[in-house]
């Protein structure tokens, strides 16, 4: 794992199918979900602006509930929704990021070492995650934490 960079980000549209899983099945959610965008995409005719996202947002059972997806130029939006995909942002304002190399097993241990660098800079992260994957011939997935900004009301 490369070092973490604290970025500030501006959200770009983002085309996405929704899935809810298991933790245990979210390999096999990715997967379907990717399956779907590719047809969607197909049928709208219209392309990626950048690399595929999934966005995790846990909920109170055992449940994740996963957007996969691809930013789009706004121009793309319309046919998009009329294939059937949701439409929202990418991940704006201040994020933690980092690079995981390897294979998805140790994936778990970036997000870890993240979580502890945040509490050590004071840093309070959100809820939902992002995970842009890249790479060829090995696995490069950046994860992209949102931060919680502090209000004047936390002091």
């Amino acid at each position: 794992m490369a070092g973490f960079e604290l970025l500030d980000l501006e959200g770009a549209p983002f085309a996405f199918v929704g899935r809810v899983c298991a933790a245990r099945d979210v390999g096999d959610a990715v997967s379907q979900g990717f399956a779907a965008l590719s047809a969607a995409f197909a049928k709208a005719g219209a392309a990626p602006s950048g690399p595929p996202l999934a966005h995790f947002r846990p909920s109170e059972s055992d449940a994740i509930f996963v957007e996969l997806g691809f930013p789009v130029s706004e121009g793309a939006l319309p046919g998009l929704r009329a294939a059937g995909l949701g439409v929202g942002k990418t991940p704006s304002g201040q994020v933690l990021s980092a690079t995981h190399e390897g294979g998805y097993e140790g994936l778990r241990q970036t997000y870890d070492a993240m979580l502890a660098h945040m509490r050590a800079q004071g840093l309070t992260p959100a809820a939902d995650t992002w995970e842009s994957y890249g790479g060829g011939e090995t696995v490069e997935v950046r994860v992209i934490w949102p931060l919680v900004e502090a209000s004047f009301a936390d002091f």
